[in-house]
């Protein structure tokens, strides 16, 4: 290269690595934000259809719509589901994921419900045998419902029990 001092090629070398090193820390950046909030994730997983998925992967991509969602969310289950039992609670933010994708999205999103966990045994009523609950445990997570049933010719209720945290 005649001509050209070698100063001036260095500064050209310079001024290159500063511009990749900028398109790499945009890209980095880029990454760092399209990836959803826990918030939002947790959104996703409980979506029942790619649409769902979809639409939420979409706005967490625009700061304004992700920040706004997280919020309304984070509030509204504070707010609203407060505290309560762990089965109403859950209900409770079933509602909210739809009130709020509803408000922001502009559309009801199609969610999974959040199931209560069933780790002990609970029979409502204990040995209660004139009124019929449902005793629930880990062996019977949907529950036993106390039946009637018959011997010698009378109607009995049939009362569910736990023992050793099983039905």
């Amino acid at each position: 290269m005649t001509g050209v001092k070698s100063s001036t090629i260095t500064n050209i070398h310079v001024a290159t690595a500063f511009l990749f090193a900028g398109f790499a820390a945009l890209a980095a950046a880029a990454a760092i934000a399209a990836k959803p909030s826990p918030v939002l994730q947790d959104l996703i997983s409980q979506c029942k259809d790619k649409n769902c998925a979809n639409v939420i992967s979409k706005c967490s991509n625009t700061r304004k719509c992700a920040d706004t969602l997280t919020a309304c969310i984070s509030t509204s289950v504070k707010e609203k589901c407060g505290f309560q039992s762990l089965e109403k609670a859950y209900a409770c933010e079933d509602t909210v994921r739809v009130d709020c994708s509803t408000k922001i999205l502009g559309t009801p999103l199609n969610f999974k419900k959040k199931i209560v966990p069933v780790t002990t045994c609970t029979d409502p009523d204990g040995a209660d045998f004139f009124h019929a609950t449902i005793t629930t445990a880990p062996n019977q997570t949907k529950g036993v419902l106390d039946y009637c049933g018959s011997a010698g010719g009378k109607e009995y209720l049939m009362e569910g029990i736990c023992a050793d945290n099983e039905y």
